[in-house]
């Protein structure tokens, strides 16, 4: 039973617990979930011998603080900031990022704002042990289920006779780290054409694919909003008229509202909606849909269905990388 515990001092914007997901419920109107990036969510896991599915805390854009009751091995990932141990005597250790690192008990770990992407992944040796619902421990964040977003004072448990199984200073190679930037720190997101693209019309096509699109700050795990219109869109008013009706949703499906402003959904995105699906992002960068900044731009490429399972194939996790 877990007995040890990682208290929450300060969530930052937004801490959620995240695994794997719940696939195979979107008929209950629940949506996959689990972490918004998991390459970096498996490599955090990877790097301190966890089974890759084991539960960490994702974080969003500014950080968070814990505070460490007893000694943990641990290890941060993903989005880079800043990030640094502090002792009882006052001392500051910084934390080198996919990194195996001991936190003694009384010690406290600050993880500053994101100097890329968007979601850092903090992991324990053993995983965070909160309640599993529907095969997953992984937060839904508008469902506040199994447990809510992480809050001031909230106590994790954890496995204290969990046992890391690489040693301390263990870390990624430089190669498995440029591999995950690659992988995931995106400008560009391909797509293959979407069942609705005809209600562009083919110039809005065409603008689909030449237009650089800014990142809204209108963006959370259900979704990515994109600024930039489409202009002339027949799907514009198609959605506006609600002649579209209701149909499953899935993650990386870019849809156009009435205002011609793409959305990309996450994996927490709503599993129904009446708006026409223009595109779809691979699923090679879906996780770079998870660590889209707002403010930076992005741009749709169109690839064949045959070049997107080879992109599958090849990314990080397929070949072992990380």
């Amino acid at each position: 039973m877990p007995d040890a515990c990682l208290r929450v001092a300060d969530p930052g914007l937004l801490a959620t617990v995240q695994d794997e997901g719940r696939p195979g419920v979107g008929s209950l109107g629940i949506a996959i979930g689990g972490a918004a990036d998991l390459t970096s969510h498996r490599a955090v896991n990877r790097v301190l011998g966890n089974p890759s599915d084991a539960a960490t805390i994702e974080l969003t854009l500014t950080g968070g603080t814990f505070a460490f009751p007893c000694d943990v091995w641990f290890a941060l990932g993903g989005a880079p900031a800043d990030a640094w141990l502090e002792r009882a005597d006052t001392a500051r250790a910084e934390v080198a990022w996919w990194t195996v690192t001991l936190a003694r008990a009384g010690e406290v770990l600050r993880i500053g704002h994101t100097r890329a992407g968007v979601r850092t992944y903090l992991g324990v040796a053993g995983g965070v042990r909160t309640p599993v619902m529907m095969g997953s421990r992984s937060t839904h964040v508008s469902a506040e289920f199994p447990i809510p977003a992480l809050r001031a004072g909230t106590s994790l448990p954890l496995d204290a006779k969990a046992v890391c199984t690489a040693h301390a200073g263990a870390c990624l190679s430089e190669s498995q780290r440029s591999s995950i930037e690659q992988a995931v720190f995106r400008s560009t997101l391909r797509v293959t054409v979407g069942p609705h693209a005809e209600t562009l019309g083919q110039d809005g096509v065409e603008q689909l694919f030449r237009t650089e699109f800014r990142i809204s700050s209108e963006c959370n795990r259900a979704g990515v909003r994109l600024h930039s219109t489409l202009h002339g869109a027949e799907g514009q008013s198609h959605a506006a008229h609600g002649r579209m009706l209701t149909q499953p949703m899935a993650p990386g499906f870019v849809q156009v509202p009435a205002r011609g402003r793409p959305i990309i959904l996450g994996r927490e995105h709503p599993t129904t909606g009446g708006y026409p699906v223009v595109a779809s992002v691979i699923a090679a960068d879906m996780d770079g849909v998870g660590q889209l900044r707002p403010g930076r731009t992005v741009r749709f490429e169109k690839v064949t269905m045959e070049e997107a399972q080879r992109a599958w194939r090849e990314r990080p996790l397929a070949l072992g990388i990380v």
